[in-house]
């Protein structure tokens, strides 16, 4: 019977370590900043596809929820503003804020589709 259990367990860990390697693809837009806007600051850690954004630059998401002012982490998802184009992200804030005023004349500032 010991044996057994351990063997269940073994077997729920890996299915659980497997699990939590898949990213989710988050699609996000392209969203032109207008005065009174809030966003959340996420740091690109990873790209694939060729993308314009390098690796250590912030991004901006227009914030999803003014009632919270929370911003989301999305620390097991990749963002994809185009068909192939695909970010890693890292949350710079836990609040909605600011963007920095070289992301916005960037260009790298998106809203969710």
């Amino acid at each position: 019977v010991k044996n057994t259990t351990l063997c269940i367990v073994a077997m729920v860990s890996m299915t659980f370590i497997s699990a939590c390697d898949t990213l989710t693809d988050v699609e996000i837009k392209p969203h032109e900043p207008r005065g009174g806007d809030l966003w959340c600051q996420y740091k690109v850690t990873g790209e694939s596809g060729g993308g314009a954004i390098p690796v250590g630059s912030v991004l901006c998401l227009i914030c999803p929820d003014r009632g919270t002012m929370r911003c989301p982490s999305y620390a097991q998802s990749s963002l994809v503003p185009a068909q192939g184009i695909k970010y890693t992200v890292e949350l710079e804030a836990r609040n909605c804020g600011s963007c920095p005023r070289s992301t916005q004349n960037s260009g790298w500032t998106y809203e969710l589709k």
